[in-house]
């Protein structure tokens, strides 16, 4: 090499390790392949949540209803109004075997004398009587026992619904005739009208911000997941040249250990920003994701993660001693702060000490910056701090790998 070109040497190293990718084809599928096939799981999984993504996602139980009466067809209507899809059943061995088999997660059972059930309670809970419970027999699936907290929960509700009328009319029928008109009307108006009004604001009500859709809300998490996750290729690939003497060999040039890892960092980014591309078209189409809001600040957030997410790797690669060890401990740790940081599951989710945990990780930084300019529509100066941070994370990376850096 010309030693006048020695100063862009970085350039032909970059050049290099594009070349050894893409002819590596089972590796340019795992690349580009991988993200869009989570990304596509994960939208059938949000495509129906958020308040733009229609109905959302409901509970499918079955349910044998044996009660001729009106309090039956009520309490089914409440089931649906809670969000449970009931699907009726022929015969209490049907359900049985259908949840049992896991087709479906719960079924329920009414009672032929259901309705009458509940009369009786709503008239002895009106003289202030002790009333036996009205049985409902639930079934649930052992492999599914995440969603009994729901199904009773829903159950229990619907019931509540589906009460309050025979209650209010058992409360009627003691009242005096010449007051019980009255007390109908007003017992009328108050199920007409509730006694408090939920006035929700957010940001969405700005004039021309449209409301978070469900692509605004899952995609930037995957984003920043599948960009780190290159930290691993990156590790592994500089591993491998030092393995087979390739950094031993590049000694001999007019090479500096810098100019080899700007190199590497600048063949992985255009990996990285292809592969960012890809996820927010396929965002666009199936979740419509925003792509156009605050677009300059996203692009800003996605070359400070190629960039932390590329230093990181640079680093295990300068710590690490075999492919092996790297693979195993990276692909662990890259999982735990996917998980840790809310880029796979919602930070809400979980402990709260966890939540404060998960600032230990860029990806936290990173997704902060991505709500504040995204979902919340803050000022650039809001997200001009996570965004700091962040560049902060992967300028320790670098210096630290180039300190830790050998050929040998």
């Amino acid at each position: 090499m010309p030693h006048k070109a020695a100063r862009f040497a970085f350039w032909w190293v970059m050049r290099k390790d594009l070349r050894i990718l893409f002819r590596d084809r089972t590796a340019v599928v795992f690349i580009f392949g991988l993200p869009l096939i989570f990304a596509f799981i994960f939208g059938l999984i949000y495509s129906k949540a958020g308040r733009q993504g229609g109905a959302g996602i409901s509970l499918r139980i079955l349910a044998v209803n044996n009660d001729e009466g009106n309090s039956s067809k009520t309490f089914l209507a409440a089931l649906h109004q809670m969000g449970l899809q009931v699907v009726p059943a022929k015969s209490i061995g049907q359900l049985r075997n259908a949840v049992l088999t896991g087709e479906y997660p719960a079924g329920l059972v009414i009672p032929s004398n259901f309705t009458t059930l509940l009369k009786g309670w709503a008239e002895h809970a009106v003289l202030g009587q002790d009333a036996l419970s009205v049985p409902l027999l639930v079934y649930i699936d052992p492999a599914q026992t995440q969603f009994e907290s729901l199904t009773k929960a829903s159950i229990e509700g619907a019931v509540q619904r589906t009460l309050a009328p025979l209650i209010q009319q058992a409360v009627v029928q003691k009242v005096p005739p010449l007051y019980r008109n009255f007390a109908q009307r007003m017992l009328e108006r108050q199920n007409q009208q509730p006694p408090v009004a939920l006035l929700v604001h957010d940001r969405a009500d700005k004039k021309g911000v449209a409301a978070p859709s469900p692509g605004d809300q899952v995609m930037p998490g995957l984003i920043i997941y599948f960009i780190f996750f290159m930290a691993n290729s990156v590790a592994v690939t500089l591993i491998q040249e030092r393995q087979e003497g390739t950094l031993r060999r590049m000694r001999c040039a007019p090479i500096s250990p810098g100019q080899i890892l700007v190199g590497k960092m600048l063949a992985r980014v255009v990996v990285g920003a292809v592969q960012v591309a890809m996820l927010m078209e396929l965002g666009k189409a199936f979740l419509n994701f925003s792509i156009g809001a605050a677009f300059l600040g996203q692009l800003l957030i996605i070359a400070l993660c190629l960039f932390a997410a590329v230093g990181l790797g640079l680093l295990i690669a300068a710590i690490g001693r075999t492919q092996e060890q790297i693979q195993g401990l990276t692909t662990l740790a890259l999982l735990v702060m996917g998980f840790l940081s809310g880029c796979l599951i919602p930070r809400e989710l979980l402990p709260h000490f966890v939540q404060q945990l998960s600032y230990i990780t860029p990806h936290a930084w990173a997704l902060d910056a991505y709500d504040d300019l995204l979902l919340r529509h803050l000022p650039f100066s809001v997200a001009a701090m996570p965004m700091a941070i962040l560049a902060g994370f992967g300028v320790i990376f670098f210096v630290f790998a180039l300190l830790r850096f050998q050929y040998d």
